[in-house]
């Protein structure tokens, strides 16, 4: 694995690999086109989406040409649990919303990602439709592969989990960008975009996404 994956301070692709380490979004930089960080691999994925990573060949990272061999779940079936197991993070608490609350918290995070709040559909595909800008990962597949509590710790520090990321810090000294929304709180911000996209595809699109709907014409 560590052959093309870095864990820690051991592996990454070598200086000979790394012009074949290609990608249809260079402007995403390295982290485009070199294969993700193992470090803390445990404590960030989903079991469910490891399995799919390993032995479906699914991917999140269209953009990245290099594919990952298939080594058969006979042979690494276990390395799901065993990266569970090497990778413990302290959870982060995410209570289920209240009935009367679902609404109004799964509203403040389908504004926070439209171009109405912090934007996120300029450099993220969103069910998908493409960016205006960068083509991102789809910003559905969040709720699929990621464990919450790594996906709050990353929310609120990109930079310190992937170095060189061009995604900026929206929650500097704990207060959001977006005052306005929930009064501007980063632990309740970060929940509510995790609440909204819990839904899935049945996700409201959010503000900001070329979507030519459906036309109703009366005659």
């Amino acid at each position: 694995c560590i052959a093309c994956h870095k864990r820690d301070d051991y592996g990454g692709p070598s200086k000979a690999l790394l012009p074949h380490l290609k990608s249809t979004q260079a402007g995403l930089g390295d982290h485009a086109g070199i294969p993700p960080e193992l470090t803390g691999a445990g404590a960030k994925l989903k079991a469910a989406w490891m399995h799919k990573a390993l032995f479906d060949g699914e991917s999140s990272r269209p953009y990245m040409l290099t594919r990952m061999p298939g080594f058969g779940e006979s042979n690494l079936g276990f390395l799901p649990g065993l990266l569970a197991a090497a990778d413990v993070m302290e959870p982060v608490a995410f209570p289920e919303p209240g009935r009367r609350e679902r609404g109004s918290i799964r509203s403040a995070g389908h504004k926070l990602v439209g171009d109405k709040g912090l934007n996120c559909v300029a450099c993220h595909v969103f069910k998908g439709k493409a960016a205006p800008g960068f083509q991102g990962m789809d910003l559905l597949s969040a709720y699929e592969r990621l464990q919450p509590s790594w996906f709050y710790r990353f929310m609120l520090d990109p930079a310190k989990y992937r170095p060189g990321i061009v995604m900026p810090n929206y929650w500097a000294d704990g207060k959001g960008t977006r005052a306005e929304i929930l009064d501007g709180d980063a632990d309740a911000q970060v929940r509510a975009i995790w609440h909204y996209l819990s839904y899935g595809q049945g996700a409201p699109m959010p503000s900001g996404i070329q979507n030519p709907g459906t036309n109703l014409e009366v005659g």
